[in-house]
C-alpha cells in the first residue's frame, strides 16, 4: 500500500535537519505531496460527531456507539474492526473520565506507540534495504548527520516517489525534547508508562531500536518526536477535526511566509499543493501557526507547541525593521511585518512597537515615543472579553453578538497612553471575523456587509502578501452570507477573492 506521493528532494540542514526542497521550478498549485497519516486522532469536539475508526461523518441513522466509552462509529462493520485491533485495549482508558484521554493527545501518542510495537518487530535492515532512509543514529540523544552519499540516493530516486510508511519514518524526525521542563518530561514518563501497561510492555525492557536505552526511553522519544511534528487537520469548512502525524509532510519545514499549504480530505488524508511560484532547489514550507496572529503571537506559539523560535523571513524581517526602529530610524511600514501589531498615533501616523518589556510605540510619521501599558492591558482585555463570547456563542449566538459589538466599539478606542490599534492589528482582524461569523449565524447580512467592507482591504493585503488558508476557511463558511449581500460591487470582489484561493488550494491536480 501507497501511504505517500511526493514531489520533492531533500537536503541536510545543520539546524533544522533534513528539509523537503523543489525538484525542479513548480507553478502555483502544484501538489507536491499526499499523504495518509501514520496516526491520528479525533479532537475533542468531532469525536462526537465523526466515526472512531475512519473519521467519516456520522448521521443519526448511521450512528453506532461503544456501550463502554461512548465513541461513536458510522456503521457496525467499523466498530466491529476497531474492537479487533486497539479499542479492546484503550476502550477502559477513554471510558475513565479522569483521565481526559480524549480532551488532550493521548489517543494520537498511544497509537504512535502502539504503530511502533506493532511494526518494531521487522530486522531494521530489511524495513531500509532499499537504502529509503539516509543513517540514523541507533544511539539515544545522537543525531547522525548523513552522509552526500546517503542523500544524494534518496534524490535519485524517481518522481513522483511512492513511499509506504515504516517505523524508520518515525526515528528520522527532529524533536527538541532538550527543551522540555522537568516537570513536562515527568509527565510524558507517566502518560508512557500508562500506554505501555495498555499493551502489556515491560518499561524496563530494552529499547527496540536504540541500543543505549530502556522501552520507556524509547517510546517518550517517539512521544517528543510526534509533539514537535503533530499537525491540527482543518476540513473543508476550515474546522479542525483530527490530530495527525504526517512523517513525509514533516520533512518539510515551517515559515511564516510560506510557499506551500496543506488541505485535507474528511478522512485526514493531506494535499499540500504550492501557494507562489517556487524554483528548483528553494527549500518548500509551510506554517504550523495561524499566519494572521501578530509575529510575537506566532513565535510564543511555535515556542509552546513546537519548541523552537522561529527565525524564518518574515520574523527576521520583523526583527531587522525593529532594529532599525530601535536605531531612531522612522520609515514608513511598508510590509505586514510590523503592521499586524502596529497602533495609530494621537498625530494620526502609524505606531510601531519599539520594545515589548517594557512597551514603547514609536509613530512613524512624528516620532514620538508612547508607553504602551494602556495599549498592553486595552489587547489583554479585549482577547478575554473575545474568548467570552466565543463560548457564549455556542448557547447564545444573540447575546455573543452584543458582546462583541462592544468589543468592537471598544477596540477602535484609545488606551490610557492615547494609542489605538490600526486597522490591520491582528486583534482587529480576529474581532471583525469573529463578529461576522456570528451575524451570519443570525441572519444579519446589512451588518455583516458593513463590517466585510471593512475587512477586504486586509484580506486583499493577505492574499496579495502571503495566501492563506486561514482567510479561505472564512471565506468558505460565509459563503451563503455572501452571496446573499446587495452590496453587488463588494459581493464580487468576495467571490472572486475566494475563487481565487479556492482555485489554488483545491484545484485538482493529483500526483498519483
Amino acid at each position: 500500500m501507497t501511504d505517500s506521493f511526493e514531489l520533492f528532494r531533500l537536503r541536510w540542514n545543520s539546524s533544522l535537519g533534513f528539509e523537503g526542497v523543489a525538484p525542479m521550478d513548480l507553478p502555483p498549485g502544484r501538489t507536491v505531496v499526499e499523504e495518509t497519516p501514520i496516526s491520528s486522532q479525533l479532537n475533542s469536539i468531532s469525536i462526537q460527531t465523526r466515526c472512531f475508526r475512519c473519521y467519516t461523518k456520522i448521521t443519526e441513522n448511521s450512528r453506532k456507539m461503544c456501550e463502554q466509552c461512548g465513541v461513536h462509529y458510522c456503521s457496525t462493520f467499523c466498530c466491529s474492526e476497531d474492537s479487533k485491533i486497539e479499542h479492546k485495549l484503550v476502550c477502559p482508558f477513554i471510558a475513565d473520565k479522569s483521565l481526559n484521554f480524549t480532551e488532550r493527545n493521548d489517543i494520537l501518542e498511544f497509537r504512535t506507540v502502539a504503530y511502533h510495537l506493532r511494526t518494531a518487530s521487522h530486522n531494521w535492515e530489511v524495513l531500509n534495504s532499499d537504502n529509503t532512509y539516509p543513517s540514523i543514529s541507533r544511539s539515544l540523544g545522537e543525531r547522525m548527520v548523513p552522509s552526500e552519499a546517503e542523500i544524494a540516493k534518496f534524490n535519485t530516486s524517481s518522481l513522483v516517489r511512492k513511499h509506504t510508511h515504516n517505523v524508520l519514518d518515525l526515528f528520522m524526525l527532529m524533536s527538541h525534547k532538550g527543551t522540555f521542563t522537568s516537570t513536562t518530561a515527568s509527565e510524558l514518563s507517566t502518560r508512557t508508562n500508562l500506554y505501555l501497561q495498555i499493551l502489556s510492555r515491560d518499561p524496563n525492557s530494552p529499547a527496540l531500536f536504540y541500543s543505549n536505552a530502556s522501552l520507556l526511553e524509547e517510546c517518550m522519544d517517539l512521544i517528543t518526536k510526534l509533539i514537535c511534528n503533530n499537525l491540527i487537520g482543518d476540513d473543508s469548512d476550515g474546522k479542525p477535526f483530527i490530530l495527525a502525524l504526517y512523517p513525509r509532510i514533516s520533512l518539510l519545514n515551517h515559515s511564516c511566509r510560506p510557499n506551500c499549504g496543506i488541505v485535507l480530505d474528511g478522512k485526514g488524508r493531506a494535499v499540500m499543493k504550492t501557494l507562489t511560484a517556487v524554483k528548483e532547489g528553494e527549500p518548500l514550507t509551510f506554517n504550523y501557526t495561524p499566519l494572521t496572529d501578530s509575529t510575537p503571537r506566532r513565535r510564543e506559539r511555535l515556542q509552546i507547541w513546537f519548541d523552537f523560535e522561529c527565525h524564518c523571513e518574515r520574523c527576521t524581517e520583523y526583527d531587522s525593521l525593529l532594529h532599525r526602529l530601535q536605531l531612531g530610524h522612522t520609515e514608513e511600514l511598508r510590509d505586514s511585518a510590523l503592521l499586524d501589531e502596529a497602533c495609530v498615533c494621537r498625530c494620526g501616523g502609524a505606531a510601531a512597537r519599539l520594545s515589548t518589556n517594557p512597551p514603547v510605540y514609536v509613530c512613524l510619521a512624528c516620532g514620538l515615543k508612547t508607553a504602551g501599558e494602556g495599549t498592553v492591558a486595552l489587547i489583554a482585555d479585549l482577547t478575554k472579553r473575545e474568548e467570552q463570547a466565543v463560548q457564549l456563542a455556542r448557547t447564545d449566538p444573540v447575546k455573543a453578538v452584543q458582546m462583541m459589538l462592544k468589543v468592537l466599539q471598544d477596540s477602535k478606542q484609545s488606551g490610557e497612553d492615547h494609542l489605538r490599534l490600526h486597522p490591520f492589528h491582528s486583534r482587529q482582524f480576529d474581532i471583525r471575523c469573529i463578529l461576522v461569523s456570528l451575524l451570519a449565524r443570525c441572519g444579519q447580512i446589512e451588518a455583516c456587509t458593513a463590517l466585510f467592507g471593512d475587512l477586504i482591504t486586509t484580506f486583499e493585503f493577505l492574499s496579495e502578501h502571503r495566501p492563506s488558508l486561514d482567510v479561505l476557511y472564512f471565506l468558505v463558511r460565509l459563503l451563503p452570507t455572501v452571496r446573499k449581500m446587495k452590496d453587488a460591487p463588494l459581493k464580487d470582489s468576495l467571490l472572486r477573492l475566494h475563487s481565487t484561493l479556492f482555485d489554488l488550494f483545491y484545484s485538482n491536480v493529483p500526483l498519483n
